[in-house]
């Protein structure tokens, strides 16, 4: 049997009031039979799991019910299968609660069933969570495991159920039989009482508990005998509401005599809807009188989370979970949603916890895009997949680009060229956020100050004066223009009409984004310096004053370019996703490198609008010394961009299948890069001949400038 672990949202109830069903009008659904389903067998949403040996599976129960609400009540539906069953029918057992104040247009179903569940508003249920739940052998308890289930309409009559609930998996050993178990968060979390759930067709449940819910849940086990070491002790799973203890999670174990073993962890620990959380096995101690709450046990021996069982994606990239609270929807680039759970698994199938962190949606145009990007801000830094440890992180759709690798050698191409300082780095990856596969995406480094990444000086607030004044800044020239901190520069001679907004009687001037110092840490001086330098040395450039020598490191802006024009990338023109940086007392250096998923490695890229047109280029070739440094730099550039030629394939060869997976589930017929109808090897081939062409045109390029 596939292994299998699930942690789910708790559920509550609106008390109703409840009639005998002869008071009741008749319901056109009671005489319809409704046919429960497993949706995916990786996630299998059933009233009991049971294991053998390292293999979980779930089943529905004999006799099992459930509340279902159609044309105006809540009808108790029996199920009509045996125990064990992974699916079968349901049938009315003619008894219903008071209607509803309105008819819905589908099914929605409630397990298990109670007369007090209601249903205020489509989409909306309520359900009261109970404070007891009952042990069950190598299984959560009959009911425990609350789930929904919703109908495509009312002439469906499908029940695809999903669980609301997580699940925490304690091990217990010793030579005591356990009494029951308290579970606490220690943080005052509300876990029980009337909560709401809403449930829509298609997508997961999500329960908000009251803030003034019992903050406790106790599994009564009856004095249920364990083992006696640690390889044998017995699981006891808890259902527990979807979110992150933060400050961790306290359990009381009560033994036959009546004795406490009290243990706690103080590490954040997420519960997941769908998935289980295990945690270390514990010994039970002979440690004091029933229920003493001042007795904490062995506080040498916390609480340990293990890395719960996490659901499998075909293929061999590594993978990436993330679980937000409650499985919260990620709507927007604004709102970071805090408090999210992220796991890494590696190709041999070991995995991370990376802890809690936040995550929001992230890019311009790529935003709108139905394959969204993301932003990650871990709560602490990590290596991930042998890249340098940092907290921030972004996940690239690629959405637009049929082989899904441009980016990663468009910044190879960087990697290689000496000239640029840092280059960001990116790994594919599988993402899979709330328990739902997203696809293929790019796990790349964010652009930002710090030691591994942009490595300027990080300024304070306090530095107004020289030579803390003058570094370091980060900036971006682009028509986004959505930072707090920015500014135009002053108007200079056009030479390409690209982007009207930035024109004016021939005159054109740059968009200029301050990314570091961010906005909490910049003041009125130090945008005052780095805008009066960067039109002094656009002034310098201009107007063919070589003293623009003495401010720009000519390398950074030489191979930064050479990038450019051998990819074909036209975001310069805009510009859009042009990166400088400048550390104190240093000159201004063009680079990061980015963006290159979107209108890159064409076949019909054959000019040079780049130098022609973009930023600066065209009055700083009109420099000599600049001019000659391009043509010593491109035969060392070329040397080391031939050999991301062979690269592609070993890419390509690495993410084929992940991606051909990844345009099932995200078609598009967007054909910017001209390749959209041709077949993955056809694309990476068209890519790599593209990119040889480039190569050698641009020995005639830089002969000719």
């Amino acid at each position: 049997m596939r292994k299998l672990f699930f942690v789910f949202p708790m559920l509550a109830v609106l008390a109703g009031c409840s009639k005998d069903m002869s008071d009741m009008p008749a319901d056109p659904a009671s005489e319809i039979v409704f046919k429960a389903s497993v949706e995916k067998t990786e996630y299998a949403t059933k009233t009991y799991i049971e294991r053998t040996g390292e293999s979980v599976s779930m089943y529905w129960t004999g006799g099992d019910s459930i509340s279902l609400f159609g044309a105006g009540n809540n009808e108790k539906y029996i199920f009509l299968g045996n125990t064990g069953d992974t699916g079968g029918d349901f049938a009315s057992a003619g008894i219903a609660s008071t209607g509803l104040a309105f008819r819905p247009n589908r099914f929605y179903a409630v397990y298990p069933y109670a007369a007090s569940t209601g249903m205020p508003s489509d989409g909306t249920l309520t359900y009261i969570v109970p404070a007891m739940q009952t042990y069950a052998e190598g299984s959560f308890g009959i009911g425990a495991g609350v789930m929904t289930a919703v109908t495509s309409s009312l002439t469906d009559h499908a029940l695809p159920f999903k669980h609301v609930m997580g699940f925490l998996e304690l091990r217990v050993y010793g030579s005591k039989a356990v009494q029951r178990i308290v579970f606490a968060g220690n943080n005052a979390e509300s876990l029980t009482g009337t909560a709401t759930i809403t449930a829509s067709y298609g997508e997961d449940p999500v329960i908000t508990l009251p803030s003034d819910g019992g903050e406790s849940i106790t599994l009564v086990c009856g004095n249920v005998p364990i083992g006696t070491e640690a390889s044998a002790a017995t699981s006891f799973y808890l259902a527990i509401p979807p979110m992150d203890f933060s400050k961790g999670f306290t359990v009381t174990v009560t033994d036959i005599d009546g004795k406490t073993t009290v243990k706690s962890t103080d590490k954040s620990v997420a519960i997941v809807r769908n998935v289980i959380q295990p945690m270390e096995a514990f010994q039970l101690e002979s440690t004091g009188g029933s229920g003493d709450p001042n007795n904490p046990g062995n506080p040498e021996d916390p609480l340990t989370p293990v890395i719960p069982e996490l659901p499998t994606v075909t293929g061999t990239l590594p993978v990436l979970y993330v679980y937000t609270p409650g499985n919260v929807a990620i709507t927007d680039k604004e709102t970071w949603i805090t408090e999210s759970h992220f796991y890494l698994k590696y190709a041999d199938g070991t995995a991370e916890d990376l802890g809690t962190g936040g995550i929001k949606g992230r890019g311009n145009t790529t935003w709108n895009f139905d394959k969204k990007p993301y932003a990650i801000k871990l709560d602490t830094k990590a290596g991930l997949l042998g890249m340098p440890k940092d907290k921030r992180w972004n996940l690239l759709a690629n959405f637009v680009d049929r082989t899904r690798i441009r980016n990663e050698i468009a910044l190879e191409l960087g990697r290689r060229a000496t000239g640029l300082d840092w280059t960001p780095k990116g790994k594919f990856v599988e993402l899979v956020l709330n328990g739902t596969h997203m696809g293929n995406y790019y796990l790349v480094e964010h652009i930002k100050v710090a030691k591994n990444r942009v490595n300027i000086t990080e300024m304070t607030a306090e530095d107004i004066t020289e030579p803390a004044i003058t570094g370091g800044y980060l900036i971006e020239c682009s028509t986004e223009m959505d930072e707090v901190n920015k500014f135009y520069t002053n108007y200079f001679a056009d030479v390409y009409p690209y982007n009207s907004g930035l024109h004016s009687n021939g005159q054109f001037r740059l968009p200029v984004m301050i990314k570091s110092p961010d906005e909490d840490v910049m003041v009125a001086d130090q945008l005052t310096w780095i805008k009066n330098f960067m039109n002094s040395v656009q002034s310098r450039i201009v107007n063919n004053n070589a003293s623009w020598l003495n401010d720009v490191d000519m390398d950074s802006f030489i191979d930064w370019m050479l990038v450019q024009e051998v990819v074909g990338n036209y975001e310069p023109f805009h510009p859009k996703s042009s990166y400088m940086h400048k550390d104190r007392g240093g000159k201004l250096m063009m680079g990061p490198l980015w963006d290159f998923d979107y209108g890159t490695f064409r076949a019909d890229w054959t000019s040079t609008p780049i130098y022609h047109y973009a930023i600066w280029y065209p009055h700083m070739l009109k420099n000599a010394t600049f001019k000659a440094r391009v043509k010593e730099r491109w035969p060392v550039i070329r040397s080391a961009f031939r050999g991301v030629v062979d690269y592609v394939d070993d890419v390509a060869a690495e993410v084929k299948a992940s991606v051909e997976r990844d345009w099932a589930m995200w078609p598009t017929t967007n054909n910017i890069n001209g390749d959209i109808n041709k077949t993955f090897d056809e694309a990476v081939s068209s890519l790599k001949s593209n990119l040889r062409r480039r190569i050698n045109q641009m020995d005639t390029e830089v002969d000719n400038m």
